[in-house]
This record gives C-alpha cells, sequence and structure tokens, in this order.
C-alpha cells in the first residue's frame, strides 16, 4: 500500500501543483527537470534533497538509486508540493507564533532582569513580591503561547511518503512539549508562594521543592532544545534550506555551550542563544512563507 502510494507521488508530481526553483523561486513547473532555471542559472535537478546522492542524468520520474525516495521530490522545492495548502498556512502559522512571541519574550525578560533589580532597592518586601508574581505571570504565559505554537508547526503531514517523514522526531518533540507545558505550570504556581528575603534563613520544605521545581524545568528545557533542533533540522531539508539545515545541528551542539559559558557575563550566552534561535525559526517560516506565495501567484 505504501509502496503505490509513493509511486502514485512519483509519476505526478513533476507538474502538479507550482514548482519552484529552490535558489530563486521562479515558476519552473514547465521546464524540462533537467534544464536549468531560466532566471538563475541553477539546476533544477540536481541532488536528492534527502541523501544528497548525484541524480545527473536520473529519470525525474524514477527513484533515487540511493535512498529510493521519488526523484521528483528534489525537484526545485517539490518536497512540499504534494501537501495541502491550508497545513502549510496552519504550520506557517504556527511558526509565525513562535517568532512574534519569542521576540516579546526577550523584551519582557530583560524588563524583568531591569525591573527586579530597580525593585529590590525598595526595603518593601511586598512590592518585591507583587513584582516577582506578576514578572512570572507574564513570562510563563508568553512561554505557554511559544509552546502552542510549536504543536502548530509539528503537525502531522500526511501528504509526506514515509520514506522522508519523522515519526519519531515528531513524537518525541510533541510529548516534550507536553511535559515542558506541565513544568511551565509549576513554575507559574510556585511563584504565588511567598518566598522569605532572608538569605541566611534555615531551608523549609517548600524551598527544597521550588528548587526541585526549577532543576526538573530547565532538564525539561534542555530535552525539549534538543528535540526542537533535530526536527528543525529535518524541516530545513524539506525546504531545501541546507544553510539552515547546518544551523540547527551547530545549534543542537553549540548552543548550550555558548549559554553556559555566555551566562557568565550578565546572562548574555543565553540571550545569544535565544536570538540565534529565532533567526534559526524565522528563516523557516520565511521559506514556508515563499511557497504559499508562490502556489497564490500559480
Amino acid at each position: 500500500m505504501d509502496m503505490q502510494h509513493d509511486s502514485n507521488i512519483t509519476s505526478s508530481l513533476v507538474h502538479q501543483y507550482h514548482c519552484s526553483c529552490a535558489k530563486c523561486n521562479y515558476d519552473i513547473s514547465s521546464i524540462d527537470p533537467t534544464g536549468r532555471c531560466p532566471e538563475c542559472g541553477t539546476p533544477i535537478l540536481s541532488d536528492c534533497f534527502w541523501c544528497k546522492y548525484s541524480l545527473d542524468n536520473i529519470d525525474p520520474s524514477s527513484k533515487c538509486p540511493e535512498c529510493g525516495v521519488p526523484v521528483a521530490l528534489s525537484i526545485g522545492k517539490s518536497a512540499l508540493n504534494q501537501v495541502d495548502t491550508e497545513l502549510l498556512k496552519s504550520i506557517h502559522k504556527g511558526f509565525r507564533i513562535v517568532t512574534q512571541f519569542i521576540l516579546l519574550y526577550i523584551i519582557t525578560i530583560i524588563a524583568t532582569f531591569v525591573g527586579s533589580i530597580l525593585v529590590g532597592m525598595s526595603v518593601n518586601n511586598n512590592d518585591l513580591y507583587l513584582y516577582s508574581t506578576i514578572a512570572s505571570i507574564v513570562n510563563n504565559g508568553i512561554v505557554l503561547i511559544i509552546l502552542f505554537g510549536w504543536f502548530k508547526v509539528s503537525q502531522h503531514i500526511p501528504e509526506l511518503p514515509k520514506l522522508i517523514d519523522v515519526p519519531q522526531r515528531r513524537s518525541f518533540l510533541r510529548i516534550t512539549l507536553w511535559v515542558f507545558i506541565a513544568s511551565t505550570i509549576l513554575l507559574l504556581l510556585w511563584s504565588f508562594v511567598p518566598t522569605n528575603p532572608d538569605i541566611n534563613a534555615p531551608m523549609t520544605r517548600m524551598d527544597i521543592a521550588g528548587m526541585f521545581i526549577i532543576g526538573f524545568s530547565f532538564l525539561v528545557m534542555i530535552v525539549l532544545y534538543v528535540a526542537q533542533m533535530l526536527y528543525l533540522n529535518w524541516f530545513a531539508k524539506l525546504v531545501r534550506n541546507k544553510k539552515m539545515e547546518t544551523r540547527a545541528i551547530q545549534l543542537l551542539w553549540g548552543g548550550p555551550i555558548i549559554a553556559i559559558l555566555g551566562s557568565m557575563l550578565l546572562f548574555l550566552g543565553p540571550l545569544i542563544v535565544l536570538v540565534l534561535y529565532w533567526n534559526l525559526i524565522e528563516y523557516l517560516r520565511r521559506d514556508i512563507k515563499k511557497i504559499i506565495k508562490a502556489r497564490q501567484a500559480y
């Protein structure tokens, strides 16, 4: 049944929907796949987008000799051409929610840091408690919205051939999202618990519980970050963005190192990683937007 599904995709994909150049987005749906883009000169069909095998002199209606993925999927940005436009719009909306609210989160985190210093100068503990509670509600609320966006980004794409789908990465990401939602809600509830401002006061059970919640949330955040980078690496491959495909792997390993080492400099490390994280997602959002706009123009 799966082989028949892939065969149908192979025979119909070359001229179905709108095929655009992987580099300049020029309309190549009516051009010989063995030629070059008239706009930028990029070969319409060069390497397999999935395994990088050379497809020179390979029949566009056949399959890659190396991995078995339909050759037609490597024409322009054809890997997503079989996907319903409304589903692409929904995924794009998820990317947009994530990028917009990450920017808002960066602003609120900086504002929270500055505000905590100013409020901390106050001798009124009630003011500090009220400020930290409001800041927690705002910041954790933004995090929950970002997580909602990630659920839209990681939607199942039923039109993709199973050879290029990654159900394990998707499941890993979505399960981790649910766990992180739970830890975020725990952090939010914890912010309502008054704490003793005296650093010399003996540690209570509530203090120990708070440390456990913070530690647990930190560990889940690291696992979620790994799941996101793996998923974005796959998604970048689908939209033929080799630069972002590589960057996702670089951030997978380099991000935590930058965050840890840079935290010693006024926590600039985590902020730098957050900006790079946003930049990666934003580039992929633009790639999806180009595909949608190309279809609308076609």
